[in-house]
């Protein structure tokens, strides 16, 4: 039984070859009931005990591959943490944040330890951006795109992230180049001068030449999509009239 592990069950006793690594459903199963494990070299723990080591183990790995995919390299012993807004990891000269992004897990802040001053400097920290999987909607004004990462560190896989204004709280949120492109190729469509139809769940109509003069001169006060479509039902809430006054 030498380098196997023994896992006592209620009605059963498991051996599993070669480690300590076990399969889901008798993860699952050490969940429901405490369990007494029992390993090869006379050792001992608790279920809850082990649960704990399992878990530290997944994250660890989790993050490793976000801080890896991102083009970091990890210097000596990682570490991962779980708090209630986003992950944090750090290694022996780095730290970095790692939140949902709205379809990815991504590092949204990346510190680096200065012997120097013996202190950890910040390289950048996005954590207090708003990320949506979605965009809210067709008339939320696009206003700008960055990466995420805020140099070249890493190749295509680095997110990269477009800007929104939300047209009725005029809150900034941001989408994945992915989500935006996925969202803009689905619901594409100019309509001619004046036709009427729904496009993105919104009902609007083409631009007339002088709508299409005043919107270049930033002169028209109403709802335009993401196309250049107008909204032929919702009409601009004074929020949106004022912060273009």
């Amino acid at each position: 039984m030498k380098n196997n592990s023994v896992i006592e069950l209620q009605d059963c006793t498991m051996v599993l070859a070669f480690g300590k690594e076990l399969p889901d459903f008798l993860l699952n199963e050490m969940r429901k009931n405490e369990r007494t494990i029992h390993w090869y070299d006379g050792t001992s723990m608790t279920s809850e005990e082990f649960m704990g080591s399992v878990e530290q183990t997944l994250l660890n790995e989790r993050c490793r591959k976000v801080v890896l995919g991102a083009g970091y390299e990890v210097d000596g012993v990682f570490l991962a943490y779980n708090s209630s807004k986003y992950l944090m990891a750090e290694d022996k000269s780095q730290w970095w944040y790692i939140k949902d992004i709205g379809d990815r897990l991504a590092v949204v802040g990346y510190e680096i330890w200065d012997d120097d001053e013996q202190t950890y400097k910040t390289v950048f920290d996005y954590r207090s951006l708003k990320f949506e999987g979605v965009i809210r909607s067709s008339f939320d004004h696009n206003f700008c795109g960055f990466s995420l990462n805020n140099k070249c560190v890493g190749d295509d896989h680095t997110p990269y992230v477009c800007g929104y204004i939300d047209h009725i709280t005029g809150e900034k949120y941001y989408v994945t180049r992915e989500i935006c492109h996925e969202f803009l190729n689905k619901y594409e469509r100019h309509l001619c001068e004046n036709e009427v139809a729904m496009v993105a769940g919104n009902l609007v109509r083409g631009m007339t030449f002088m709508e299409e003069q005043m919107y270049n001169e930033d002169r028209l006060f109403s709802l335009v999509d993401l196309w250049g479509n107008i909204s032929a039902k919702e009409e601009p809430n004074e929020q949106w009239i004022m912060a273009r006054i």
